[in-house]
């Protein structure tokens, strides 16, 4: 597997069709309403003397892992459309997804949780949870594969193909890592920052969906 390749391929696309990177920047914006109120109420109760609740915090991080999850369905559409077609609509991604909202939402609960804990057992667990289940929204949209299914498949994908799996996460660890670096450069800069933040973590999001369903289905050939 030519991995360069990949990632060239990957990110013409994603130039080429700048609408797929629109549903990561929505899910982050509502994320960070959410995180804005809860905050709000975190320091109202603090002002009156009432505890932070540990449920609070945990549900905050279910319901953007939720979104995050949702987003991620929508965009694998769109890469798989992008692949199939040479371009991509928005509003078929959607719908794409929303067929598929029960297995997705229950697929990213439970990697939420995988996720969680093992990030919290000194962050190594967590990311071999990332690794080995990283097909798991492809599966779902591509197959139509059910939550449990798609898990377990994701892991027999990742398992027959050790290397250039390990490649890819790798790649897009890595691609990922640069950008929050730059991104934390132009945090320092209101708004605008912000502004560039979304846009470049919004295209990173897109870039991995298409990576990785270009990488499953050349595994499946």
């Amino acid at each position: 597997m030519e991995i360069g390749k990949t990632l060239k391929e990957s990110f013409i696309i994603v130039k080429d069709n700048t609408s797929i990177i629109v549903p990561p920047i929505l899910a982050s914006f509502l994320t960070n309403v959410i995180a804005i109120v809860i905050v709000g109420s975190i320091i109202t109760g603090a002002v009156v003397g009432a505890k932070i609740s540990p449920v609070a915090v945990m549900l905050f991080t279910l319901i953007g892992f939720l979104f995050h999850s949702f987003s991620q369905a929508i965009t694998t559409s769109m890469a798989d459309q992008a692949l199939n077609e040479g371009r991509c609509s928005l509003k078929k991604g959607f719908s794409t997804a929303v067929s598929r909202l029960p297995s997705v939402l229950a697929a990213g609960f439970i990697l939420s949780i995988l996720f969680t804990i093992g990030m919290m057992l000194f962050v190594l667990p967590g990311l071999l949870v990332a690794y080995l289940f990283m097909f798991t929204f492809v599966i779902i949209i591509i197959k139509g594969h059910g939550s449990i299914e798609a898990l377990r498949e994701s892991l027999t994908v990742v398992r027959a193909n050790l290397t250039d799996s390990l490649m890819i996460f790798i790649s897009i660890g890595g691609t990922g890592l640069v950008l929050g670096i730059v991104s934390r450069i132009f945090m320092a800069v209101p708004l605008f920052g912000q502004i560039i933040n979304a846009i470049l973590m919004g295209g990173f999001l897109s870039f991995a969906s298409v990576v990785l369903v270009k990488t499953y289905r050349d595994f499946q050939d």
